[in-house]
């Protein structure tokens, strides 16, 4: 942890090719998808994560989902749909709930959904099928009240910390990864 992210993104690389070790090196992999590692780090352990082989790596990167930011998740997803047992997974945590729906961009719904595996295809077809509401006018429409609703800091404070503050810092709370 010491060491320079350029000595890091070299190392990462390494990592996963030994069978022996490969369950260690998971590990090692998985443990830097944290909002203190820098984009480049995180991105090049999803990288490594997918070279791997291991029916355990969908699950490792499907742990920590709801702390992971955009940037992140959008690696991640990229990697769960390049295999169908990985999209299988991807599908199973969608349907428990641990990944929203909404979460799956149109581009990997059609890649899902365009699957020449049938159980995926199917699958995908099931679950997202109404995950993004297509007359946004009507979903403005249905959300319009917010608009006169009074704020309260106190409140916002507390969902602030629990869901912004892994990627985002204001008045010295959370972390400088996203924008403030």
């Amino acid at each position: 942890s010491e060491a320079s992210d350029d000595q890091r993104l070299r190392a990462i690389r390494l990592l996963g090719r030994s069978e022996s070790q490969r369950k260690r090196d998971v590990e090692s992999l998985v443990a830097l998808l944290v909002p203190q590692s820098s984009g480049d780090l995180q991105r090049a352990a999803v990288e490594a994560l997918e070279r791997i082989d291991d029916p355990q790596v969908p699950d490792s990167l499907l742990a920590g989902w709801k702390g992971h930011g955009p940037e992140l998740r959008s690696e991640i997803l990229d990697a769960l749909v390049s295999r169908d047992a990985w999209s299988e997974a991807l599908l199973a945590a969608i349907e428990s709930g641990i990944v929203p729906a909404a979460d799956v961009d149109a581009s990997r719904r059609q890649r899902l959904s365009g699957s020449d595996n049938e159980s995926v295809k199917s699958k995908a077809e099931k679950l997202l099928a109404g995950a993004i509401e297509s007359n946004r006018q009507q979903v403005f429409q249905q959300h319009e009240s917010v608009l006169t609703m009074p704020g309260d800091a106190t409140a916002g404070a507390v969902v602030f910390n629990k869901r912004c503050a892994v990627c985002h810092k204001l008045r010295g709370v959370g972390h400088d990864v996203g924008p403030n």
